[in-house]
Order: structure tokens, then C-alpha cells, then sequence
């Protein structure tokens, strides 16, 4: 009896001091962080269907997809810092959108793109 009188005060410091320890949240440690693509300039600004227009940028190797606005372009050359696509026959004056492989979208909303 006198052995459980003195197991029970120790037992309960021990359970007092583990449950002040701070836990990190769930995902702090298991966010996967995907790379966005971003774009820095986009050359020519205005340019007729079919035409070929050029994005600087990064991360621009994972891009699958390059937008004028909803119109999906043709990607004819693709590096980390350029691509090269054809303006689709449905695009229409509209900001340049690329979307990667990890479903991350990025706008070039500095200036709009001009399809003659």
C-alpha cells in the first residue's frame, strides 16, 4: 500500500509535465510545396491567330497548359525559363494564363494580350 502512495504523486507529474509539451499542427510537417510558374513578360503583346508569341518566366517546364483567356493555345517549345505557343482560333483579347502539372495557375495580369 505504501508503494502505491508513492508511484501515484510521480505518476501524475509525469502525465502533468508530457501534456504541457506544445504539438505542432498536423500538416505543419507534411505540406508538399509545388512550384508555381510564373510569368515575366510575354513578347509579342498583340498578335494575329496562329501567330507565335513568346513567355519568359519560371519554372515555365512544368507548364502543360498556356490560356488567352478560356482559349487554349499550342505549345510549340518549352524550357525552365520560355515557352512558345501558336494563338488558338478561339482566343480573343484576354489576359495570358499557364497552368502546371500540379494544377497551379499563374495570370500575367500586367497587361492584356491582344489577338488582331
Amino acid at each position: 500500500m505504501n508503494y502505491i502512495k508513492k508511484i501515484i504523486p510521480v505518476f501524475l507529474i509525469v502525465i502533468g509535465l508530457l501534456s504541457c509539451i506544445e504539438e505542432k499542427p498536423w500538416s505543419e510537417d507534411f505540406d508538399i510545396d509545388y512550384p508555381v510558374s510564373s510569368i515575366s513578360s510575354v513578347s509579342p503583346m498583340s498578335q494575329a491567330i496562329g501567330g507565335e508569341v513568346t513567355i519568359s518566366g519560371a519554372n515555365l517546364e512544368h507548364v502543360l497548359v498556356v490560356r488567352i483567356g478560356n482559349a487554349e493555345c499550342t505549345i510549340t517549345s518549352q524550357s525552365a525559363g520560355s515557352i512558345t505557343f501558336t494563338v488558338s482560333d478561339f482566343a480573343q483579347t484576354n489576359y495570358v494564363s499557364v497552368e502546371n502539372l500540379y494544377m497551379r495557375e499563374f495570370v500575367y495580369d500586367e497587361a492584356m494580350f491582344k489577338v488582331q
